[in-house]
């Protein structure tokens, strides 16, 4: 079995039997389930009903990528973190594992947590959740290496559960300002300042292959955006974890 595999059950059967990891999944599962059947009614015309569509496309999109924040800020920080703790971290760098195993396995379990969770709100969505495709899970997907990304990055420099927990949200709160940035008035400079964020890209590309209305060009560019942020913040991951860890 590859070294990075092992190092992901690892985390995967800990966390399992972890109730600090239980109670953040139950806690996300309520929030994701929540807003997945948030009712939004409008009298019928055609501007309206568009917009009702629009608004309930949205809350999936909250459904769906809440609970990716909620474990990428609270789980999987403790996984990297608890192994500084114990000191095993040390110990999987003298076997034949290297820093990239290690972040790999990491992100690997990370993605497991947050579409296992996320799972919930699809299936609360009713109505919403008839549109997924293959599109849509692969969005998921690469929303949910995006925020294990982030969850590790801002724990890199952390060495006691302490910290993590201070520092570990701070970032989370920025992606997910991203996430409700089209809830804010058009046109203001908090919903312009939301773009630049990668989460609001993944949270367009998920609604765009819900509602069918796939722009080629929006979806390059927002596709783009975001692969580039999350080679930028796995790399960054990697330098900084090599340089901490030796320290």
């Amino acid at each position: 079995m590859k070294l990075w595999l092992v190092i992901a059950r690892k985390d995967l059967l800990q966390a399992v039997h972890n109730r600090y990891f239980i109670g953040v999944l139950i806690f996300s599962l309520l929030i994701s389930a929540g807003l997945s059947i948030f009712e939004f009614d409008l009298p019928t015309s055609e501007e309206n009903v568009l917009q009702q569509v629009d608004f309930q496309t949205l809350m999936f999109s909250l459904a769906a990528f809440s609970p990716f924040a909620l474990i990428s800020a609270f789980v999987v920080p403790m996984m990297m973190v608890e192994e500084k703790e114990w000191q095993t971290i040390r110990f999987l760098l003298v076997s034949p594992a290297s820093i990239v195993d290690v972040i790999a396995g990491k992100t690997f379990a990370g993605i497991v947590f947050c579409l296992a969770t996320s799972g919930i709100g699809i299936i609360f969505s009713g109505e919403a959740a008839s549109g997924l495709s293959v599109g849509s899970l692969a969005v998921l997907a690469l929303g949910s290496v995006l925020f294990t990304g982030v969850g590790l990055l801002s724990t890199s420099f952390c060495r006691t559960s302490l910290q993590a927990n201070t520092w570990a949200g701070i970032p989370l709160i920025v992606l997910f300002f991203g996430l409700i940035g089209e809830l804010l008035p058009r046109g203001s400079e908090l919903t312009e300042l939301a773009k630049f964020i990668p989460a609001h890209s993944a949270s367009v590309l998920l609604r765009m292959s819900l509602n069918g209305s796939l722009n080629m060009e929006e979806l390059a560019i927002d596709a783009i955006y975001l692969a580039a942020w999350i080679a930028a913040i796995y790399s960054l991951t990697i330098w900084s974890y090599r340089h901490t860890v030796h320290d």
